[in-house]
């Protein structure tokens, strides 16, 4: 038995904070808005539907985050020919439809999707650009999300959600 440590890189890569407004800016979310971050596998064990009417729930209780709130969803394809898995990424994107036309307006869209592979650098600058992260897997062992993005926090200023789950 020999002890191999996972982790995350340290000192952590960080983006620039510029490099999170930038991002901020180009996908049209307000400066002041609480932006939070998921980043996790399109896998049913991340539990991303239930975050999803999580954040539903979060709006219904909450009406004055309207236009103030914004998740941004990142979500990489894995095992994209079991139909299980292609189920799931039907169902994340009518999840998240649902939400954005209950809540959003013309002007705000409570939660962005993208569905797709994502470099090292694409989520450094996600986290740069978030005021909190959701780690919330239905059963995960560790999980290497909750470490990089409070590595990214240099300032110290990021809140972490974690399932108990994590």
């Amino acid at each position: 038995v020999r002890p191999y440590p996972i982790s995350v890189e340290w000192p952590y890569p960080a983006a620039p904070r510029t490099e999170g407004e930038a991002l901020r800016r180009s996908l049209g979310i307000a400066p002041d808005a609480h932006v939070s971050i998921g980043v996790a596998r399109a896998d049913y064990t991340n539990g991303l539907i239930e975050r999803v009417a999580g954040i539903g729930a979060l709006l219904e209780e909450n009406p004055q985050l309207a236009g103030r709130y914004v998740h941004v969803q990142l979500a990489s394809p894995t095992r994209t020919r079991i139909r299980r898995y292609q189920q799931l990424a039907t169902d994340l994107e009518e999840a998240v439809e649902r939400v954005n036309m209950r809540f959003g307006s013309a002007s705000w869209t409570p939660i962005l999707l993208q569905y797709r592979t994502f470099s090292a650098e694409d989520v450094r600058r996600h986290y740069a650009m978030a005021n909190s992260a959701l780690v919330t897997p239905l059963h995960d062992g560790m999980n290497l999300v909750a470490k990089e993005y409070a590595a990214a926090c240099e300032d110290g200023d990021g809140v972490l959600v974690l399932s108990k789950f994590a």
